[in-house]
């Protein structure tokens, strides 16, 4: 459907601002969301976009200006009645059904009182086929790959009939080939006469599927773009106020062997292998579910597996994780959740990681001596933040992800295990962690980062390993890999060489 298609303006803002402790993080925000498109919504973190978001939804209640709905005001209460919203984080309840979780607080009942689980099925099958969902609803969630969970909480959001469906950041956390699924399923939203407001710092999937795209900067509203005018480079001109640019990938040299696991193998994992080398980024990539994070866990000891990790000529026994930070391996989640201390300050969460590697002496605990190591760390990472002691979920995304990295870097570790490092955050702090990552590696570290999109693998990478359902497909050197490489081996089943072998003759036949 085409902008010129569409009509009728459902949700209208005007001069909507919000202030928190006395500084202003939305002023003046004016748009509109119309009857049957997607409107993509960026920004860079801090832009003000998950405030508007929490306004929006009815989390919290703007300080100024107005919500109208068809022409009529909206008073705080009644956003939750017309806007649904898929979170960025899971909010599923994992060992329910999938039909238990998309009727959830709305289940039909016998005279009721008693459950009718048939009409919850029957009400389930009907919607995920009008969704084109292949999935059964009486599949525990727990037992569901990323993709289809999050198809579930989109199908949970759409089972509620809003009027406008808010989808923060909904393929972050997947591979391309899943993420044009839920693309896909975000298309047919709309077309059914939906609309659909997605949030994303993926630009080239807000490009691919939004009718117009609003962008906000330092809390304001700095353009909207339609049509043929949607491109990446508009949209980060309109966030940054610069050009997009090409990554360019410096020339590094490599040192020796710093980390290596040699037939890896669990519940996830068959005889997985690989080397990294000091001053070198090793990338494991390939679609959700390959097994790319389980590596990660089974190296840091999180998880157990059969088979050697050797750390600088050692071998790793049965080293617990912070024993393995001990001796020198960092290790950042995938999850901000699982690496920060959301209820505690920036300062906290840098003191707390220190202290609990035991690299910290005495039984006194010296606030001062904490307080300029923080302010260091803080400098030395580019954390933008107002004070020390500001709570870290006040933080954007960007700035908590580096928070993260400067609290296991400042232990000085040979190796750093980094899982999605840039997930969720925008351009400029992508940039900036490519930067803090190239440093590390230029000072002697070695690097092993999982990572989902190949352009970012290549832009950063300097050996690849890719794998799928747990097997590696295919190992790269930064000179044979090519984005068609990279996703032709996500896609390959076993038999690396082989595989590798057919599409390097493939390629040279194009």
């Amino acid at each position: 459907m085409s902008p010129s298609d569409i009509s009728e303006r459902l949700l209208t803002l005007s001069g909507v601002g919000k202030n928190y402790h006395g500084v202003s993080v939305l002023r003046d925000v004016a748009m509109d969301v119309r009857a049957g498109e997607v409107l993509g919504l960026i920004g860079a973190n801090g832009a003000g976009k998950s405030t508007l978001l929490k306004i929006l939804s009815g989390l919290i209640d703007r300080d100024g200006g107005t919500l109208t709905w068809g022409g009529k005001n909206l008073r705080h209460g009644e956003m939750a009645e017309r806007i649904a919203i898929v979170a960025q984080d899971s909010q599923l309840c994992e060992y329910m059904t999938v039909s238990e979780n998309i009727l959830l607080g709305n289940y039909p009942k016998h005279w009721g009182i008693r459950l009718d689980k048939r009409s919850m099925i029957n009400r389930s099958v009907e919607l995920l086929k009008t969704l084109h969902i292949d999935t059964d609803p009486a599949s525990p969630v727990s037992e569901l790959p990323l993709t289809k969970r999050r198809m579930v909480e989109i199908s949970k959001a759409v089972a509620r009939n809003p009027g406008v469906l808010i989808l923060d950041e909904p393929t972050a956390t997947l591979g391309p080939a899943e993420s044009a699924d839920v693309l896909n399923l975000i298309r047919r939203v709309s077309t059914a006469g939906g609309a659909v407001i997605f949030v994303s710092h993926r630009l080239d999937e807000v490009a691919k599927v939004s009718d117009r795209v609003t962008v906000l900067k330092d809390g304001e509203v700095v353009g909207t773009l339609e049509g043929a005018r949607i491109s990446e480079t508009a949209m980060v001109k309109l966030m940054s106020d610069r050009e997009l640019r090409p990554n360019r990938r410096e020339n590094r040299h490599s040192g020796e062997v710093c980390l290596s696991g040699v037939e890896l193998n669990n519940d996830k994992l068959r005889d997985v292998s690989f080397v990294a080398r000091s001053g070198e980024v090793s990338v494991l990539t390939g679609l959700a579910g390959s097994g790319r994070s389980s590596v990660l866990r089974a190296i840091f000891g999180l998880s157990r597996s059969d088979g050697q990790v050797h750390h600088q000529g050692r071998q790793i026994h049965k080293f617990s994780p912070r024993k393995r930070r001990q001796i020198g391996v960092g290790f950042v989640p995938e999850s901000r959740r699982d690496g920060l201390f959301d209820n505690l300050s920036v300062l906290d969460n840098l003191a707390s990681a220190y202290m609990a590697s035991g690299k910290y002496r005495g039984i006194i605990l010296r606030r001062r001596k904490l307080e300029r190591l923080a302010k260091t760390l803080i400098d030395d990472f580019g954390i933008v933040l107002d004070n020390p002691n500001q709570a870290v979920s006040e933080l954007s995304g960007g700035n908590q992800q580096k928070v993260m990295l400067a609290a296991s870097m400042a232990l000085k570790p040979s190796v750093m295990l980094v899982d999605e490092p840039t997930q969720g955050v925008d351009v400029s702090a992508k940039a900036d962690i490519h930067e803090l990552l190239r440093r590390y590696c230029g000072d002697g570290g070695a690097v092993v980062a999982v990572m989902s999109e190949t352009h970012e693998c290549l832009s950063l990478g300097d050996q690849f390993v890719v794998l799928r359902a747990g097997e590696v497909t295919g190992r790269l050197d930064y000179g044979d890999a090519s984005n068609a490489t990279l996703t032709r081996l996500a896609f390959a089943s076993g038999g690396g060489g082989a595989i590798l072998a057919m599409v390097e003759d493939v390629e040279d036949n194009e």
